[in-house]
């Protein structure tokens, strides 16, 4: 996927995302973060010329009812792309790894016989809607 890059960031996260791909890393799902990054400089930060501790704080505000793993991966192809331009000498602020705390782990649910029973009982109970025809 070609991002067009709109910010004064998109030479620079171009750069980045080709040498990423090009020791052999996807980096799509990144790649797309740093797009939405992109457009969110654009029209929070459109003068901004460096990736300043304002902008990358900014940045890793957690979102009304975002989950702290969804943070965590919106956060982490940012904090890459500062240590990319620290590496090249441009100054750019890194986020702390602390921020925005720790990942969350998911614990899974077993459910009981009688909880799958009354799973599929109520699947049976679908209807037809044309609306989603393979619902049922």
């Amino acid at each position: 996927m070609n991002e067009q890059y709109t910010s004064h960031f998109g030479g620079d996260m171009a750069a980045f995302v080709a040498q990423k791909r090009a020791v052999g890393w996807p980096y799509v799902s990144s790649q797309q973060r740093l797009a939405a990054f992109d457009r969110f400089c654009v029209e929070h930060h459109p003068h901004e010329r460096q990736l300043t501790r304002t902008v990358a704080l900014h940045w890793a505000e957690r979102r009304p009812n975002e989950h702290v793993n969804t943070l965590i991966r919106r956060i982490t192809p940012i904090r890459q792309f500062a240590q990319y331009l620290n590496g090249l000498g441009i100054p750019a602020y890194v986020i702390p790894p602390g921020i925005p705390g720790q990942r969350l782990r998911y614990v899974p649910h077993i459910f009981t016989k009688g909880e799958l029973g009354a799973f599929f009982c109520a699947v049976d109970q679908c209807a037809y809607d044309p609306h989603s025809p393979t619902r049922h």
